[in-house]
């Protein structure tokens, strides 16, 4: 926690040069940044959610903003229905990502570059995580 307002001093910096920097990366700080603090500290889990809602709608192919909602947001301020949406979301998508992601002997073309799949890889795990927990959270 000492070191966030560095952290926040250098999203700051990057963002007011590049607001799209890494598809969405201002938009997940800025909205956990909201969500993760206290209201006595400067926090409004409120903002912070509507900031996770326009970046999410912003960056639909980042699932990683989506994950940092449930994980700054939802499970935070326990709020299963904004959860139980990102988890039937994560349920459609994990299989086709899945699927995907391993060649399967068929001729090799080069694909569109995706430069989110990292991300997406990241957030599908995560949520497992959070999935496996899911009894004890809520």
């Amino acid at each position: 926690i000492a070191y966030l307002p560095v952290a926040k001093s250098l999203f700051d910096w990057a963002c007011d040069k590049d607001p799209d920097v890494a598809l969405g990366a201002c938009d997940i700080f800025y909205a956990s940044y909201d969500s993760g603090r206290p209201r006595m500290l400067g926090g409004d889990p409120e903002e912070g959610k509507q900031k996770f809602l326009k970046g999410i709608n912003k960056w639909p192919e980042n699932y990683l903003l989506r994950e940092a909602y449930v994980e700054f947001y939802s499970v935070p301020m326990i709020d299963e229905d904004s959860y139980q949406r990102q988890k039937l979301f994560f349920s459609k998508v994990t299989p086709d990502f899945e699927a995907k992601r391993f060649w399967k002997g068929q001729e090799i073309r080069l694909p569109k570059k995706k430069y989110t799949n990292v991300y997406n890889m990241i957030a599908i795990k995560r949520m497992q995580i959070i999935n496996e927990f899911e009894e004890d959270i809520f």
